[in-house]
Parts: structure tokens; sequence; C-alpha cells
């Protein structure tokens, strides 16, 4: 305490430094110099007050910096304690998605490694659950620097998302209205998806019937993919059909398959390979979301899909620049054999 107190003071000499920065910055070399540990408490902001002689605000400030770096925490009604003792660490990240799959897999992994060493990245799953992500939100928000938040598209959790600080949010993948002053990189889906399926129209004309199979409860996809391709098909007059998951029966020659969930492109493929159906001749096969497992796949599946190494890109370059950015990440076709 009496370090910490006598640092502090010694600060003051530097004018460049606010109060509480003096304040964090202390404490910072009272960690370096092992002079508090993980697991110590920190002096209350009363007896900081009494002290040092700033104001209340200054001490909180100078604690919630800290909190954002990792370094420090707070318990309720116990005060703030020492969590963390790497001071190298910049800002921590809360970073919030759908769930591991591949497309997320490869954006956590860009999005870490962009960011570099100096930043740390906490993840969290929701699963498109929303007590889940409304228990994940009220668990973090405080206690972290920047929020990147692949957010639930329903308007009922708008007042939990501006709980966050608007220049602390990053929206990223699905987009929600939460004001105009929130950063976001994420994908359109209505509007490109039905583009795509416009402009090869006459290669999905060759097929006898184009089947969706879309379990939006399985696979998070947002409702409005449904909506799209049922405009699409009727306004093509091209026979249809969708169902949740992939059945062996369907399974026929002259059909397109348009796949948005993984766990039943796999099984489809397999099933046209026992019924000796051949993928990009007797049958054609569409995917959602690319990954590197269609590259190979029966020489090729063809996606519809975002770049989200780029998206990943643009929010690790959002957080290190701590700017507004406002982006659609473009949805393209993958061409590949299976059409």
């Amino acid at each position: 305490m009496d370090f910490l107190i006598h640092k502090i003071k010694s600060l003051q000499e530097h004018k460049t430094l606010s109060k509480h920065q003096r304040i964090s910055l202390a404490i910072t070399e009272a960690i370096d110099a092992k002079k508090l540990g993980i697991g110590d408490k920190l002096p209350s902001i009363n007896l900081m007050v009494s002290k040092i002689g700033y104001a209340r605000r200054t001490v909180v400030k100078a604690y919630e910096v800290l909190k954002e770096k990792g370094l420090v925490a707070s318990k309720q009604n116990k005060g703030y304690f020492i969590v963390d003792t790497n001071t190298q660490i910049n800002t921590k990240v809360a970073l919030v998605l759908f769930a591991y799959q591949s497309i997320q897999e490869d954006f956590h992994t860009v999005f870490t490694e962009a960011l570099g060493a100096t930043y740390r990245v906490d993840i969290f799953f929701h699963h498109n659950n929303i007590p889940l992500f409304k228990s994940i939100l009220k668990s973090i928000i405080g206690n972290y620097g920047k929020y990147v938040v692949a957010p639930i598209q329903n308007e009922a959790l708008i007042p939990l998302l501006n709980g966050l600080e608007a220049q602390k949010l990053l929206l990223v993948d699905r987009y929600i209205n939460v004001g105009p002053n929130i950063s976001y990189v994420t994908q359109e889906f209505q509007k490109n998806t039905y583009s795509i399926l416009e402009d090869y129209k006459n290669v999905i004309a060759k097929y006898s019937a184009i089947h969706f199979i879309f379990n939006p409860s399985n696979d998070y996809s947002p409702e409005v993919l449904k909506k799209v391709f049922l405009e699409f098909v009727t306004n093509n007059s091209m026979n249809h059909e969708i169902y949740k998951t992939m059945q062996e029966d369907k399974v026929k020659k002259g059909i397109l398959f348009f796949v948005k969930n993984d766990s039943c492109l796999w099984p489809l493929i397999k099933t046209c390979k026992n019924k000796g159906l051949v993928v990009g001749q007797d049958v054609g096969v569409l995917s959602y979301d690319d990954n590197i497992l269609k590259e190979l796949v029966c020489e090729g599946i063809s996606t519809i899909s975002t770049d989200f190494k780029r998206m990943a890109e643009l929010a690790a370059q959002h957080i290190r620049e701590n700017t507004l950015m406002q982006e659609i990440v473009p949805t393209k076709m993958v061409w590949r054999n299976s059409l």
C-alpha cells in the first residue's frame, strides 16, 4: 500500500499524465515490481481518495482502465483485485460468436493473429440461444475494453446491446440496428443471395427440381434465407422442396440440392456415392459458407459464401485503430465442379 501511494505521488511530477493515468501506471509498475500479484486486493476507492486527494470518479476511471486491460477485476461488495500480471496487454477483447464451426474458427484464428500479442481475446459462444446470449453479455459488460459480438437478430436484444458503450462495441457476421454510431463488419443475406441465384438461374434451371435443406434451429441460419429461396423459385417457376434434414429417398438423379448446413451436406455426399450418383453430373450440390474441405470433396463443392477471413481482418483493424467502421463484406459464388 505504501509503495503504491508513494509511486502515485511521485508521478505527479509528470504533468503530461492525467490523474487516472498516474494511478493506473503506478499499479502497473507495482505489478511489474512484484509488489502486487494475482489475488491481491487494491486499496478501496474511499481509501485512495483519502490518501492521494483525487476525486472518487478519477480513482474509479483508473480501476476501470485496468479492468479493460484484463489486469483487474471487481467483485461485488468486495472491491478490486489483481487477476493477471501480464502488463504488456493493451486491451482485453470479448469475442462472442455463434458456435465453434469451421467458418467461425477461421474468423477467430485470423482475428487473434491480426491483433497480435498485445491484445487478449476471450471467446464465448451463444449457440443462437437468447437466454445464453443474455447471460454472456450480462457477465462481460464492464470487464473488457472491446466487445466483438455476432448478435442474434432479435430486436428484443437491442436494449441489452445498448448497455455496452457504443465506441467499445463491434457487431460482426449478423447485423442488427443498434444505432447509427455502432461499428459493424457483417454480411448481408437477402439481396446478395437472391442476386447470386438469379445470376446462375440458367445453370439451376437445367435440373428438374431444386431442394433446399434448411434447418435454422440447428445451424443458426437467418430465416430470411428461406424467404429468398421461395421468392427465387416462385419468380422462376421452378419445382422445389424444402426440408430440414437430409432424406435418402429424396436423393435422385436430376435434383439440385441447396444445403445450408454442413451436417446435412456430408451425409448427402455419402448417399450420392452409395447410390452411384456422380455429384456435378447426375445431381447438383450448392452449399453455403466456404471452407477448405469443400475445395477437396467431389473435385470441389460450389458455395455461396462471405469471406470470413476478410471480415476478421477488418474487425481487427477496427480494434487497433479505434475508429468508426461500418462495412458489409460481399457475398460471392465460389464456382466449383458440383454444379
